[in-house]
Protein backbone atom coordinates (compact mmCIF):
# COMPACT_ATOMS: atom_id res chain seq x y z
CA UNK A 1 0.00 0.00 0.00
CA UNK A 2 1.00 3.61 -0.42
CA UNK A 3 0.74 5.77 2.68
CA UNK A 4 -0.33 8.67 0.48
CA UNK A 5 -3.21 6.82 -1.19
CA UNK A 6 -6.41 8.78 -0.50
CA UNK A 7 -8.21 5.66 0.81
CA UNK A 8 -5.49 5.15 3.44
CA UNK A 9 -5.59 8.85 4.33
CA UNK A 10 -9.38 8.78 4.69
CA UNK A 11 -9.10 5.86 7.13
CA UNK A 12 -6.51 7.73 9.18
CA UNK A 13 -8.72 10.84 9.24
CA UNK A 14 -11.78 8.80 10.28
CA UNK A 15 -9.78 7.25 13.12
CA UNK A 16 -8.56 10.62 14.37
CA UNK A 17 -12.08 12.09 14.20
CA UNK A 18 -13.62 9.10 15.99
CA UNK A 19 -11.03 9.32 18.77
CA UNK A 20 -11.68 13.03 19.24
CA UNK A 21 -15.44 12.50 19.31
CA UNK A 22 -14.90 10.17 22.27
CA UNK A 23 -12.50 12.55 24.00
CA UNK A 24 -9.48 10.38 23.24
CA UNK A 25 -6.21 11.79 21.93
CA UNK A 26 -4.99 10.42 18.64
CA UNK A 27 -1.31 9.81 18.00
CA UNK A 28 0.67 8.42 15.10
CA UNK A 29 4.05 6.77 15.08
CA UNK A 30 6.14 5.05 12.47
CA UNK A 31 7.05 5.77 8.90
CA UNK A 32 4.20 8.16 8.10
CA UNK A 33 4.72 10.33 11.18
CA UNK A 34 8.43 10.52 10.35
CA UNK A 35 7.78 11.56 6.75
CA UNK A 36 7.93 15.33 6.27
CA UNK A 37 4.76 15.35 4.16
CA UNK A 38 3.14 12.86 6.49
CA UNK A 39 3.65 15.37 9.29
CA UNK A 40 1.94 18.06 7.23
CA UNK A 41 -1.05 15.80 6.55
CA UNK A 42 -1.30 14.63 10.16
CA UNK A 43 -1.24 18.22 11.43
CA UNK A 44 -4.02 19.05 8.98
CA UNK A 45 -6.01 16.06 10.23
CA UNK A 46 -5.72 17.25 13.82
CA UNK A 47 -3.50 14.51 15.23
CA UNK A 48 -2.51 15.21 18.82
CA UNK A 49 0.88 13.53 18.92
CA UNK A 50 3.51 12.19 16.53
CA UNK A 51 6.37 9.87 17.34
CA UNK A 52 9.26 10.34 14.94
CA UNK A 53 12.71 8.89 14.44
CA UNK A 54 15.20 10.61 16.76
CA UNK A 55 17.36 11.52 13.78
CA UNK A 56 14.72 13.88 12.39
CA UNK A 57 13.50 15.53 15.61
CA UNK A 58 15.15 18.89 14.75
CA UNK A 59 13.63 18.87 11.24
CA UNK A 60 10.26 17.76 12.64
CA UNK A 61 10.23 20.62 15.15
CA UNK A 62 11.05 23.12 12.42
CA UNK A 63 8.34 21.79 10.14
CA UNK A 64 5.68 21.68 12.83
CA UNK A 65 6.50 25.24 13.89
CA UNK A 66 6.37 26.43 10.26
CA UNK A 67 2.95 25.05 9.41
CA UNK A 68 -0.35 26.78 10.08
CA UNK A 69 -2.66 23.92 11.06
CA UNK A 70 -5.68 25.74 9.62
CA UNK A 71 -4.03 25.92 6.20
CA UNK A 72 -2.92 22.29 6.54
CA UNK A 73 -6.55 21.34 7.28
CA UNK A 74 -7.67 23.12 4.09
CA UNK A 75 -5.10 21.19 2.05
CA UNK A 76 -6.10 17.90 3.69
CA UNK A 77 -9.74 18.55 2.76
CA UNK A 78 -8.60 18.75 -0.88
CA UNK A 79 -6.34 15.71 -0.55
CA UNK A 80 -9.16 13.52 0.74
CA UNK A 81 -11.16 14.19 -2.45
CA UNK A 82 -8.43 12.90 -4.77
CA UNK A 83 -8.22 9.44 -6.33
CA UNK A 84 -4.54 8.43 -6.42
CA UNK A 85 -1.38 8.72 -4.35
CA UNK A 86 0.37 10.53 -7.20
CA UNK A 87 -2.40 13.15 -7.28
CA UNK A 88 -1.99 13.57 -3.52
CA UNK A 89 1.78 13.99 -3.79
CA UNK A 90 1.48 16.47 -6.65
CA UNK A 91 -1.12 18.53 -4.76
CA UNK A 92 1.02 18.53 -1.63
CA UNK A 93 4.04 19.68 -3.61
CA UNK A 94 2.11 22.52 -5.27
CA UNK A 95 0.52 23.65 -2.01
CA UNK A 96 3.80 23.54 -0.11
CA UNK A 97 5.48 25.61 -2.84
CA UNK A 98 2.61 28.10 -2.82
CA UNK A 99 1.78 28.39 0.88
CA UNK A 100 5.06 27.57 2.59
CA UNK A 101 7.83 28.49 0.13
CA UNK A 102 10.65 28.56 2.69
CA UNK A 103 9.66 25.17 4.04
CA UNK A 104 9.32 23.77 0.51
CA UNK A 105 12.78 25.08 -0.33
CA UNK A 106 14.18 23.25 2.68
CA UNK A 107 12.30 20.03 1.89
CA UNK A 108 12.95 19.88 -1.85
CA UNK A 109 16.24 21.68 -2.36
CA UNK A 110 18.41 20.57 0.53
CA UNK A 111 21.48 20.16 -1.63
CA UNK A 112 20.34 17.04 -3.46
CA UNK A 113 21.25 14.75 -0.59
CA UNK A 114 18.44 12.26 -1.14
CA UNK A 115 16.70 10.53 -4.01
CA UNK A 116 13.39 12.00 -5.10
CA UNK A 117 10.41 10.67 -7.01
CA UNK A 118 8.83 12.71 -9.86
CA UNK A 119 6.73 14.69 -7.36
CA UNK A 120 9.82 15.60 -5.34
CA UNK A 121 9.29 13.20 -2.44
CA UNK A 122 12.26 11.52 -0.82
CA UNK A 123 12.37 7.85 -1.75
CA UNK A 124 14.56 5.08 -0.39
CA UNK A 125 16.74 3.54 -3.08
CA UNK A 126 19.20 1.08 -1.59
CA UNK A 127 21.27 -1.51 -3.43
CA UNK A 128 22.45 -4.86 -2.07
CA UNK A 129 25.43 -3.12 -0.42
CA UNK A 130 23.34 -0.55 1.44
CA UNK A 131 24.36 2.30 -0.87
CA UNK A 132 21.56 4.75 -1.64
CA UNK A 133 20.99 4.92 -5.36
CA UNK A 134 18.34 6.20 -7.73
CA UNK A 135 17.46 4.19 -10.79
CA UNK A 136 15.45 4.82 -13.89
CA UNK A 137 14.82 1.82 -16.14
CA UNK A 138 17.39 -0.11 -14.16
CA UNK A 139 20.18 2.43 -14.67
CA UNK A 140 21.77 4.21 -11.75
CA UNK A 141 21.49 7.97 -12.17
CA UNK A 142 22.95 9.03 -8.85
CA UNK A 143 25.05 7.46 -6.15
CA UNK A 144 24.52 8.93 -2.72
CA UNK A 145 26.54 7.21 -0.02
Amino acid sequence: YDLFHPAVLRLIKQTIDAAHQQGIWAGMCGEFASDLFGMFILLGMGVDEMSVSPAIIPEAKGIIRSIDSGIAAEVVAQVLKLGTALEVKNLLRREMDRRFPQLAEFMFNSGGTSCRDPAGFAIPCVDQHGVYIHTIAGKHICNIA
